[in-house]
């Protein structure tokens, strides 16, 4: 499980402590707030990757923890640890 350390985007409504998940659709990973519903809207997308870039090939969801995502002109951050 993943829970939001920081987050400065201001149009993806995730806040510190929300419990997050990984979802494979359409090809591509999907964050989404943990329990949310299928129609509800994705914080984030990514290719199918594993931590390290790597393309996935037994199809099961990545883990990333770290900076996931950042705006280095803007600074900002989406910051996720491994609960």
């Amino acid at each position: 499980m993943l829970k939001v350390v920081v987050n400065t985007y201001p149009n993806v409504d995730l806040r510190a402590g929300d419990e997050v998940e990984w979802r494979l659709m359409r090809g591509a990973f999907w964050l989404h707030r943990k329990g949310a519903g299928i129609y509800d809207r994705p914080a984030f997308a990514g290719p199918e990757v594993d931590k390290n870039g790597m393309k996935r090939s037994n199809g099961k969801e990545p883990v990333l923890v770290g900076v996931v995502a950042e705006v280095k002109s803007r600074g900002y951050r989406l910051v996720l640890s491994e609960v």
